[in-house]
C-alpha cells in the first residue's frame, strides 16, 4: 500500500509538472506569435517610410539607382530574421543579375545599358519593399 501511494504522489507530481510544461509552452507560443505580428508591423511602417524616399525617381541617374538599390538591400538586411528568403534573392539579384557593383564608361551604350539596368533592379527593389509596406495588397 505504501509503495502504491508512493507511486500514485510520484505520478501526481509528474503529471502536475507535465501540465504546468504544456502551459509554459502554450504561453511562450503565444507571445512568439505576438512577437512576430509586432516584428511584422514595425516592418510594414519602416517599409512605407523607406517608400517616401523614392517618390521622385523621374530624375534619378545611375547613382540614384544604384543607392535606391543599396538602401533596399540595407533594409532587408536588417530584417532578415523576419523576410530571409526575400534579402537572400534580393541580394543575388543586385550581385548577379544587376551588377549591382560592376561600374561601366561614362558614355555610349554601355552608360545606356548600365542605366538601364539599374533603373530596372531599383524599380524591383521598389516592387518588394511596397509588398513589405502592403502587404495585404500583394
Amino acid at each position: 500500500y505504501i509503495r502504491q501511494n508512493q507511486m500514485s504522489k510520484h505520478r501526481h507530481i509528474l503529471l502536475n509538472w507535465l501540465a504546468k510544461r504544456d502551459y509554459t509552452q502554450t504561453e511562450l507560443s503565444i507571445k512568439l506569435r505576438r512577437r512576430g505580428c509586432k516584428e511584422k508591423e514595425m516592418l510594414s511602417k519602416q517599409a512605407e517610410h523607406l517608400l517616401e524616399k523614392y517618390k521622385d525617381s523621374a530624375y534619378y541617374d545611375s547613382g540614384d539607382y544604384r543607392g535606391s538599390i543599396l538602401g533596399a538591400l540595407a533594409f532587408l538586411e536588417k530584417h532578415q530574421n523576419i523576410v530571409p528568403d526575400s534579402y537572400q534573392r534580393a541580394l543575388k539579384l543586385s550581385e548577379d543579375g544587376l551588377q549591382i557593383y560592376k561600374t561601366t564608361p561614362v558614355s555610349g551604350q554601355d552608360k545606356y545599358d548600365e542605366e538601364k539596368r539599374l533603373r530596372d533592379g531599383a524599380k524591383a527593389m521598389r516592387i518588394l519593399i511596397e509588398s513589405l509596406a502592403y502587404p495585404q495588397n500583394s
